[in-house]
């Protein structure tokens, strides 16, 4: 099929990331290769694929990382301390900020491909021929002077390897869901998502092991019984043996505390209980 015919399937729009013309929910697939490292705002782009996708639907993108063309920004470090090359976003802060815009599963992956070419001035070539232009604010806001170039030439020439200068492209991937925006039975306002948590709680085991110790001592000296430290009298206990006149044995050793010391770890551990709570989190800015 030729691309003509291709595009022929499909609606073509021509719009600001940020800004898309698209009504809210409305499409089931956002799929972006190479664009987002042109936008100053990843933020408002990501809100903006949320905004237009259905629950449930898909992002996925690819974009270009901070060590993108690293060789190049090296050497025109070396001539003076304007930005020439663009900066990129580090697949974390990415991460974060499709969380932010509501989000769910995000996965980032990382890839880094190195080009070869026979001097500088083809690199160069090779950006100006795909649209590539430095928009970052700390840019030269005059024309860079032959001096300057040269020397930038010169430093790239410390990574020259078998005869080629490499430039160095990480590329970053990315894909998250539409979290649901409900759930049966409740509703949750727009700009909110609802995500699981799991809670560790740990259940305290230290009346289970006060009884045992109790039991220890009886099974030992039938119709005694000692008074642990921390218990209260009760009125059904009027008859009971004092604290003080416990049995001794082995050497004065309570033999329930004796005992309680000889327990496998296992019985000392607290257990572990894992509970799901549901927490609906308020992403801000959102309309």
């Amino acid at each position: 099929m030729t691309l003509r015919g291709l595009l022929r399937r499909f609606d073509v729009l021509c719009a600001d990331a940020a800004r898309l013309p698209l009504r809210t929910a409305s499409v089931d697939l956002v799929f972006s290769n190479l664009m987002l490292q042109w936008c100053s705002d990843p933020d408002a782009v990501f809100s903006e694929c949320r905004r237009v996708l259905k629950p449930g639907g898909l992002l996925t993108y690819t974009t270009f990382g901070p060590d993108t063309l690293l060789e190049l920004r090296r050497a025109w470090s070396t001539v003076d301390g304007l930005t020439h090359v663009n900066r990129f976003i580090d697949m974390h802060d990415l991460g974060d900020a499709m969380v932010r815009a509501g989000f769910a599963e995000p996965v980032m992956d990382v890839d880094r491909c190195t080009l070869t070419y026979a001097d500088a001035h083809a690199l160069m070539r090779d950006l100006k021929a795909i649209g590539a232009h430095n928009v970052n604010a700390g840019r030269a806001r005059g024309l860079t002077g032959k001096s300057r170039l040269t020397r930038m030439i010169a430093a790239y020439e410390a990574f020259r390897r078998d005869g080629r200068l490499p430039a160095t492209y990480e590329i970053v991937y990315g894909q998250a869901w539409a979290a649901e925006r409900a759930t049966a039975g409740d509703s949750l306002r727009d700009g909110e998502v609802r995500v699981e948590v799991r809670v560790a709680e740990q259940r305290d085991d230290r009346a289970a092991d006060r009884a045992e110790r109790r039991d220890d001592v009886a099974e030992q000296q039938p119709g005694q019984c000692e008074r642990l430290p921390g218990e209260q009298h009760g009125d059904d206990d009027a008859d009971a043996q004092p604290a003080h006149a416990a049995p001794h044995v082995d050497g004065g050793q309570v033999p329930g505390r004796s005992h309680r010391s000889r327990r496998s770890e296992s019985m000392k551990k607290s257990t572990l209980t894992s509970t799901t709570n549901r927490i609906a989190a308020y992403v801000p800015g959102r309309s």
